[in-house]
C-alpha cells in the first residue's frame, strides 16, 4: 500500500471516489477543518460508513447522508467544529441523477452514466453548489473512474 503525506494543512478536502477513505483519515490527521467525501457507488459507500463507525473516536463528530443533504454542508462548515461529511453521491457538472455501471469485474471499477437508467441510480452534485464561498487551503482528490471533466465543470 503506498504512504502519503501531506506537507501542509488543507482547510478543507473534499473527495471524489472517497473509498476505502485514505485520503479521509490522511487530511484529518493533517489538521483538516472539513473533509467531504463523495462516494456514489452504495456497497463503497456502505463500506465508508463502517470506516466512520469504526473511527468514530479519532474522527470525532461524522455525518453521513444523500445528495439532499449536501445542503447543509456550508452551513456545518461555518460551525467552527472540525467535520467529516461522507455522502452518497457523485460530483458532476450539474445536480442530476446517473446510473451507475460496471466495465469489469473488479471491485470499484465502475462508471457514471447519463441518463439515469432506473437501476442503481444515485444523485450527483456540482462542487461549486456544495462548498459555496468556503475560504481557506482546499485539496481536491479525484478518483472517478474518467469522470474528472464532469466532476470540475
Amino acid at each position: 500500500m503506498k504512504r502519503y503525506v501531506l506537507t501542509a494543512r488543507p482547510d478543507l478536502l473534499v473527495t471524489a471516489g472517497a473509498w476505502p477513505c485514505d485520503y479521509v483519515a490522511l487530511a484529518w490527521d493533517a489538521g483538516a477543518r472539513l473533509v467531504l467525501g463523495f462516494e456514489p457507488d452504495p456497497s463503497n459507500f456502505e463500506y465508508c460508513k463502517a470506516f466512520l463507525e469504526a473511527n468514530r473516536a479519532r474522527l470525532g463528530e461524522t455525518t453521513v447522508g444523500r445528495e439532499e443533504a449536501c445542503a447543509c454542508i456550508h452551513a456545518a462548515a461555518g460551525l467552527g467544529d472540525r467535520r467529516v461529511v461522507i455522502y452518497n453521491a457523485a460530483l458532476w457538472r450539474e445536480h442530476t441523477l446517473l446510473s451507475i455501471k460496471a466495465y469489469d469485474a473488479r471491485p470499484g471499477h465502475k462508471r457514471l452514466e447519463q441518463p439515469p437508467n432506473g437501476r442503481g441510480n444515485v444523485p450527483a452534485v456540482r462542487l461549486d453548489n456544495v462548498i459555496g464561498d468556503l475560504s481557506g487551503r482546499c485539496l481536491v482528490v479525484l478518483d472517478v473512474e474518467g469522470a474528472e471533466l464532469e466532476a470540475l465543470e
